[in-house]
Order: structure tokens, then sequence, then C-alpha cells
């Protein structure tokens, strides 16, 4: 009988440069025994989960890709500090190409989290309960990093196989690749578990409805379609009505779901694990934080005085409803209605732990909305602009006395997207929402303290802006909403053209290097 040695490795693989190779070996099992049990299972797919760690920071580069592309973000140069070569500046630019490292990166780590979902499934042959669970929660994870590649490259190699795969394959229409994920996702249901029933960094039937509705929202866009399809929009309802229904529950604490200790949260649906000892991770907070604000959270180290939010996008959003008057002046509060989720911004004067102020040679440390360009020296602009400049970014609970990485767990999929995401499928034309798009809008203002609102288009775009920024959403919405080449809100960008072609990123460089066909079209596929 076939036997397999069971390995827990980083996979080398057509597309992705060879990496060591990390073993764990345990003995020899049949086929059509393994896994025996829970504990054995967990030994493949625990890695293939945990490999999505690498998304959320620059190994991998997958959320700041969506965020600072996006109108949210920017890592503004401040001095000869977070210039690194221009890696950050070109995505706030649009100014981007094949050798940007993030294009690179984020290939590179997307294809390996599917080498570790296919190697896991030629692992789990057994006709067993245990198996079977297996391959659909690897065969969803496995569509789910194909979604994120169509969704920010287009037509891209596809495989089902390890052992098989070719070593120089060929690029697979961004459409069929849809079709085939829409498929394999639908498939794997009837073998997942029940919502609620497992931890929320697993795949479960409520992630794989997210997933479908995810596919089916960005339809017309996958499909090159110039409208939206009402058949697809019903979809969305469909299963946006199945995740709505299924027991999960808005946080009365709109920044809850984003808590240190958030693995229990009743909103999120599926999440990567969190770990500060681990070798890779969200290490959003050290990157926003002035190195000062060590003294605020007792921190292990010096944070890093990066990334803030861009200047429009805060008006735009959180200034009406922040309770401040001056927008620079953290004490001169006024009685409008405030909005829960402004307090993710520091903004003003910064205090230590015990409540003293903050200050250094620059002046008291008082953080500034506006941020003059994406390039500040202290020459022309100043020591305290340069340094200061921004309101920082901390949705994530920033912990008492922790290090770089977080331990945060990081919300892939959660109910409060879920409702936005029927809102949006009600005002595109689906019929089968179980509520109005105006209840489904108005859930998360009215959690947030807001006023409810008619449902709009323009409204639910902006309250996905408040709700779900810093959550790797705000690229996708703004292309599904025709407005991720308007470039009122770059700073220090050039116009040029309408910029449809940045609405994907090119292929990476050292993947068309080493393999020829990425760029041959032998069957006239028209990508």
């Amino acid at each position: 009988m076939k036997t397999y040695r069971i390995l827990i490795i980083i996979a080398s693989i057509f597309w992705i440069s060879a990496c060591n190779l990390d073993t764990e070996i345990y003995e020899n099992l049949p086929a059509d025994k393994f896994p025996e049990n829970e504990g054995q299972l967990e030994s493949i797919t625990l890695s293939a989960y945990t490999e999505q760690r690498h998304l959320l920071d620059d190994w991998g580069w997958w959320l700041y890709m969506q965020e600072v592309t996006s109108d949210f973000l920017v890592f503004p140069q401040r001095g000869t500090d977070w210039e690194d070569d221009g890696k950050w500046r070109v995505l706030h630019r649009h100014t981007w190409n094949s050798t940007t490292i993030g294009v690179q990166s984020m290939w590179s780590h997307l294809y390996s989290g599917v080498v570790r979902c296919n190697q896991a499934l030629e692992y789990f042959q057994a006709d067993s309960e245990a198996a079977t669970l297996a391959r659909a929660e690897m065969k969803v994870l496995r569509s789910y990093l194909f979604y994120l590649l169509i969704d920010n490259y287009g037509a891209v190699p596809y495989s089902e196989s390890f052992s098989n795969a070719e070593s120089n394959p060929y690029r697979v229409k961004r459409a069929d690749i849809y079709n085939r994920l829409i498929t394999v996702v639908t498939e794997a249901i009837p073998d997942l578990p029940e919502p609620g029933t497992v931890d929320n960094y697993k795949i479960s039937k409520a992630m794989a409805y997210m997933l479908l509705g995810k596919l089916y929202l960005n339809g017309a866009i996958y499909k090159g379609d110039s409208n939206f399809n009402v058949n697809d929009m019903d979809s969305v309802a469909k299963y946006m009505n199945l995740v709505i229904n299924s027991g999960y529950q808005l946080e009365s604490d709109r920044l809850g779901p984003f808590k240190v200790d958030n693995a229990a949260s009743s909103e999120v649906i599926f999440s990567i694990l969190g770990d500060e000892n681990a070798d890779d991770g969200m290490r959003h907070n050290f990157r926003t934080l002035h190195t000062l604000h060590q003294k605020t959270y007792d921190l292990q180290s010096s944070p890093w005085n990066g990334c803030a939010v861009k200047p429009d996008y805060y008006e735009k959003l959180f200034a009406p409803n922040d309770g401040y008057d001056n927008p620079d002046d953290n004490t001169s509060v006024n009685d409008e209605i405030v909005d829960q989720r402004a307090s993710a911004f520091l903004r003003g004067q910064q205090y230590d732990i015990d409540g003293n102020e903050l200050s250094n040679d620059n002046g008291k440390l008082i953080l500034t909305q506006n941020i003059k360009a994406d390039i500040m020296t202290d020459a022309t602009d100043g020591a305290a602009v340069t340094r200061f400049s921004g309101y920082r970014v901390v949705k994530f609970e920033v912990e008492i006395g922790s290090g770089p990485i977080m331990n945060n767990d990081f919300p892939v999929f959660r109910l409060a997207d879920a409702y936005l995401m029927r809102a949006e499928a009600t005002l595109r034309g689906a019929t089968l929402a179980d509520a109005s798009a105006d209840d489904d809008l108005n859930q998360t203002r009215t959690k947030a303290g807001l006023p409810s609102v008619t449902a709009t288009l323009s409204e639910v775009l902006n309250e996905r802006g408040r709700e779900l920024f810093l959550e790797g959403h705000r690229r996708s919405d703004l292309i599904r909403f025709g407005l991720f080449a308007d470039r009122n809100w770059w700073l220090g960008a050039t116009e040029s053209g309408e910029g449809a072609e940045r609405r994907v990123f090119p292929l990476p460089q050292d993947q068309l290097d080493a393999n020829p066909n990425l760029n041959s079209d032998p069957v006239n596929l028209q990508l």
C-alpha cells in the first residue's frame, strides 16, 4: 500500500523562488488512514493558515498594497526616514512597476500559500470524516488565495496540484479562474463546519459564504463586464443572508473586533492568527506610532514614526463626527455626534502612560492632521512638521508592553462587511435580501453612534470607509465603484491618463524572468 512521509515544508514550485525546507517528520501512515486525529490534521493545515501572516507586513505586502494605493493611508518620507528606496511612495503615487518590491513579494507569498494548500490536499486522501473536512478547508483556503491573486493581478497561473504542477505554466483567464473558484467553494461547503463551531482562524461554512459573496460582488470586474449582473447581486444577497443568520453579532464597541484578545469576537468570521512570538506578522502599530509613544504604551522599544491617515480621508469621513472643534486640538471638544470609530486615530497632544505631555527637541508632540506632501524634509518644513504630521492609525488596540509583532488577530471577514455587502447588492439590483438596504447600511452606523441615513451607493462606500479601513478592502472597493484612478487624493502624484491599467498590478519581473510562458498567450486568451 502506498504510504506518505508527512512533512511540513515551505515548498518551492514553478512560480516561486526556492525556499529553505523546515521539516517535521511523522511516522509513515497508509494514505487511507491519514489523518487519524485532529493533531495530525493540524500538523499539515496549520502551516497553510499561518502562511497568511506574511501578507500583513512587508514580507508579503498584501495589506499595504491595498491600503497605501488607496485614498486611506500614506507613508510620508520624514527627512531621511521612510525613504526606503521609494517603495512606499510608488504605491501612493501609483507609479509602481514590475520590479516594485510589493508587486513581487505579494505574488510570491500568495502562491506560497497556494502551494501549501495543494501539498496538504495530496496528504488527505483517506475516506474519513477528518480527511474530508481537511480537503474542504484547504480547497476553500486555496480559493481565497486565488481570489486575492485575480483581484490584484488579473490573469494568473492556476493549479490545483502540487506534485503534477507544471514547471512553466501559462496564465489562465481571470474570468475562467473566477468561475472555477465559485465551483470549488460551492462544492466544498457541505463538508465544512457550521459557523461558530470552530476557531475563527479556521474555514467554516460562513467563511465560504463570505468568499462567494466577495467573488459575486466583484464579478463584473473579474469577468470584464460593463455592468453589474443582477443574478450576481442576488447571489451576494443569498450568501449574506446565510452569514447574517448564522448567529454572529455586531459588537457594541465598534473597535472591539480589533482588541488584543479579539479571538472570541462575536462578529469575526475568519481571521489570521496574531502571535508576538512568530517570525512574522502584523507590525502596523510600530509603523504608525511616533517614537515617543513608547512612553504611552510602555513598549519594548521605540516605534518607527511612519504612516498616517491621508488628510482628505479623515476630513471627509471622520472630522464631522469626531467631537472636536480644532482639528489639531484634542481638548476643544464640542457637542457634535461622535462616531466611536474616530477614536482609532491619534491626534493632537500626546501623553505618556501616566498622563504627562510628551515632548522632545522639536517641541510638544502634537499630531497634526495636515501632511504637506509625501516627502517632507527638516530643512524646508521644519523638524516638528516633518516628525509630527499626520493622525496615526491605531484601529488595532496597542497592547501595553508589546513589541513590534502584534498579538491581535487580523479579521479577514466579519459581520459588518456582510451587512454592507448586502446593502450594496440590493442597491445594484438584488431582490433576495432579508432586509432593506437602509436597514443594512444603518446597522454599523447605529452601533457607532451615528444617525440613520437613506441608503445610496455613495453612502455605502462612505460607510465602508468608516467601518473597514485597514482591513484590506479599500483598493478593491474603489475599483468596484470606479474611483481607483481618481487622483484627487494623491499627494505628489502626476496626472497621466485614465489609469485603467493600474487596476491590476503588473506581473512581477522576477517571475517573468524565471518563466517566459507568463508573457505568452498560446491559445489567444486575450488576457
